[in-house]
């Protein structure tokens, strides 16, 4: 599989499958490229607790080998050490309106413009496309959609989402979907 160094966002409500579908879809496809996995929370969850867990102070050592949970207790210093350590990997910061909504740091935007470098694939997961900060989309390079409880609102966060009406377009396929698994994903770029 060609690495991308993709942005991705994943947006859907609770229970709807989105640490099923990156633990069984995305970290395989990631571990099978040969990239370690770095699982970003501000809580352990039951799916994610068979992952050891890193201390921040012993990333700058890791080999980029894994899969390991890391815990954001300072998003200043968790963005430094990622934009330092982290390479050959996939970051997923899982229910990011924890940590990153309104204007994105610049520690954030450095990390995301870095990641061809770092060689790092970036994905952020979202309750719901209102939390997502608007300059974030411009960043990304996918929006993969699941069930939401949004209305669109297109003077709100979504005035900054590029192809718009291609986003609309797949929500409202999704949301007419029975199944609340039932996820698509738009390209932003």
């Amino acid at each position: 599989m060609q690495r991308l160094n993709n942005v991705d966002i994943l947006i859907a409500v609770p229970g709807s499958g989105k640490t099923t579908f990156l633990l069984e879809k995305v970290v395989p496809a990631a571990t099978a490229n040969n990239m370690g996995v770095l699982w970003i929370d501000l809580k352990d969850t039951k799916d994610t607790l068979k992952y050891p867990e890193m201390p921040l102070s012993k990333l700058k050592k890791w080999l980029s080998k894994g899969i390991y949970r890391l815990k954001i207790i300072d998003n200043k210093e968790t963005l430094e050490q990622l934009t330092k350590y982290a390479y050959n990997c996939l970051i997923v910061f899982d229910d990011a309106s924890g940590y990153f909504e309104g204007a994105i740091p610049l520690l954030l935007k450095q990390l995301l413009a870095n990641r061809r470098h770092l060689n790092q694939d970036i994905v952020f997961v979202y309750h719901s496309l209102n939390f997502v900060p608007p300059k974030l989309y411009q960043m990304a390079n996918t929006l993969t959609i699941g069930k939401t409880n949004d209305a669109i609102d297109y003077k709100g966060p979504l005035s900054k989402v590029p192809n718009l009406p291609d986003v609309v377009k797949v929500w409202k396929t999704v949301q007419a979907n029975p199944s609340k698994y039932y996820r698509q994903t738009v390209r932003l770029q």
